[in-house]
């Protein structure tokens, strides 16, 4: 998780309990999968990294709970990125790459 310096808070000082759930999440995905995985969580934390420094705290917390109670990621960071993606050129730019993943998934599914 280190490689990219994944952003698992969304504040400073302890972790908070919501951080801690979304930690083992994190972690929890990428031993279970492959290198498709860690790709994909380098886009979504490069969109997080975005959110925050765009001062979007409240969506990052958002986006902890809607993963840790099970949401697809995929359904969920399209759904920031629509949001937000005439506030942020990088973000507009990753949403092509979340359009891959789900399209990616559903072909999976079908097989």
């Amino acid at each position: 998780m280190e490689e990219f310096n994944l952003k698992i808070k969304s504040g400073s000082g302890r972790l908070k309990k919501l951080d801690k759930l979304y930690r083992d999440y994190v972690k929890d995905s990428l031993d279970k999968f492959d290198e498709n995985s860690v790709a994909r969580w380098e886009v979504y934390n490069a969109i997080i990294s975005e959110l925050q420094g765009l001062g979007k705290y409240k969506l990052f917390q958002e986006i902890q709970y809607r993963f840790t109670d099970g949401e697809n990621p995929n359904l969920v960071m399209i759904d920031i990125a629509n949001r937000l993606s005439d506030d942020s050129y990088l973000i507009w730019l990753m949403k092509s790459n979340l359009l891959s993943f789900i399209e990616e998934d559903f072909k999976k599914e079908l097989t």
